[in-house]
Order: structure tokens, then C-alpha cells, then sequence
């Protein structure tokens, strides 16, 4: 059980970081960079594809992302997260069909977690992607 506490806290420093990284990619304003980065945080944070997570319902995302029985709140968060990014991108490309699906798969798991997570820097990315969603239309 210690391993994977370990495990847990490293993986949320280096999404921390991965996360303050998509920021100033969002300044630069290149979008196939951060769909770029964002593809590849998917596999690296999770350990699965996105085409695989979004074909998911969410008991089954529950289920996947658990480590022994035990679910990992933090690990939802991030997949919301990530959605959530990759769905402000399709929004500024204009492909508000992909925005759709992935904003509303994304809010459904940051909303299932949210005040669940014990990381601070987490929970706080969590609302901060919650408040700048709610401002966006579904």
C-alpha cells in the first residue's frame, strides 16, 4: 500500500508541473503543441489512451482507475483535467462537437471528485478548471 501512495505522490508532483507547462503553452497560443502534450498526458498519468477513457462510462472509469479496490480520487481529477484542456483547445479550433463530448465527460468526473482530494495544489487546479468551465455553454 506504501508503493502505491508513493506512486500517487509522484505522479500528482509531475502533473503539477505538466500542468503549469500546458499553461504557457496556452500563452503561445499553439494549438497542435498542447493537443500534442495533452495526447501524450493521457497515457503518462493514466496509463491508457484517451479513445479508450472516453468510451468509458463512469462506473467502468471508476473501476479502471481504482488501485486495489481502493478509488483514486486523484487520478479521476486528472483525466477530468485534461478533457477539460483539450476541450478549451477544440473550442478555440472551433470544433465545438469534440468541445461538447469532452467538456461534458470532463465535468462530470471533476465534479465527482471535487472536495474529495486531499492535495491541495490538485484541488485547486481542479477548481480553477470547474470555475472556467462554468462560464462556458454545454
Amino acid at each position: 500500500m506504501l508503493y502505491h501512495k508513493d506512486y500517487l505522490i509522484r505522479i500528482l508532483q509531475q502533473f503539477v508541473v505538466f500542468f503549469a507547462k500546458l499553461l504557457k503553452l496556452k500563452s503561445e497560443k499553439d494549438p497542435q503543441v498542447i493537443l500534442m502534450e495533452i495526447e501524450k498526458a493521457y497515457s503518462l498519468f493514466l496509463g491508457y489512451p484517451k479513445e479508450i477513457l472516453l468510451k468509458m462510462d463512469l462506473n467502468s472509469l471508476l473501476s479502471l482507475l481504482s488501485i486495489n479496490n481502493e478509488l483514486q480520487y486523484e487520478r479521476i481529477a486528472i483525466l477530468g483535467i485534461l478533457l477539460l484542456q483539450e476541450a478549451n483547445v477544440y473550442n478555440d479550433l472551433k470544433f465545438y462537437q469534440e468541445e461538447k463530448q469532452l467538456r461534458k465527460k470532463g465535468l462530470q468526473l471533476l465534479k465527482y471528485c471535487n472536495g474529495k482530494v486531499l492535495d491541495k495544489e490538485l484541488q485547486e487546479i481542479i477548481q480553477q478548471n470547474l470555475n472556467e468551465s462554468s462560464t462556458k455553454d454545454l
